[in-house]
């Protein structure tokens, strides 16, 4: 338990110690998308009881369809909100990582909406460094679409983004690796992902060890992990 309390370094960001709140919704997005004062004081309140990082509900890179309670990404307008988040965090000591998840389309997505996803995630990425939140992880879990790509329960795909494990990875390590590219080391990448879907023709233990080896050598420096 003595190490519970003690500082760690992930990708060059010190925790002053290792309690992590994992992603949980906070009971107040709005379908607007943005920031409310009263999301605002909830982390703030974590932060306050000590937590060393916390990674927050998922932010999403578009727009639900049909509109929903959300905390939005996929615009610049959004930034702001998410900086005054991020201060007020890391003003009491506390590093935060901004969870970034793409909802569920109302169709299968083609191979060209699939590409976009990519650009997406990355211009995300990209906001939340501008907000200064010391990283992202990107949510393959809880039934969003990469949980749904990557599952080979859920992915049925013909195409080059499935059905074997190599093309169910294919858009989450071009996601990890594009954020790479453009931020270098500025930002943790994290990856929250399944270690077992406890359904036949799910992910299963082994499945999540190759998922985790292939993310960390594309440059993920956090695992999330949940079942």
């Amino acid at each position: 338990m003595a190490d519970l309390f003690s500082p760690l370094t992930i990708a060059g960001r010190a925790l002053p110690n290792r309690i992590v709140m994992g992603p949980a919704p906070s009971g107040h997005a709005h379908t607007a998308g943005f920031i409310d004062p009263k999301l605002i004081a909830y982390y703030t309140r974590v932060a306050q009881g000590g937590v060393g990082l916390i990674i927050t509900e998922p932010i999403l890179v578009g727009a639900p369809d049909p509109p929903a309670p959300h905390l939005g990404g996929y615009a610049d307008a959004f930034v702001p909100g998410l900086r005054d988040l991020v201060h007020a965090v890391q003003s009491l000591d506390t590093r935060i990582c901004l969870t970034l998840a793409a909802p569920l389309p109302p169709a299968a997505p083609g191979a060209q909406e699939l590409r976009s996803l990519t650009d997406r995630f990355i211009l995300a990425a990209w906001r939340a460094h501008c907000a200064g939140a010391d990283g992202v992880m990107l949510s393959v879990a809880d039934g969003c679409l990469l949980h749904q790509l990557v599952s080979p329960l859920y992915n049925q795909r013909s195409d080059r983004y499935g059905p074997d494990i190599t093309g169910r990875l294919r858009i989450l390590l071009e996601i990890i690796e594009g954020i790479r590219a453009w931020l270098g080391s500025r930002i943790i990448i994290g990856v929250r992902l399944p270690a077992e879907e406890l359904t036949p023709g799910g992910m299963s233990l082994q499945d999540a060890r190759v998922l985790a080896k292939r993310v960390t050598a594309a440059g993920a420096r956090l695992l999330d992990i949940t079942a």
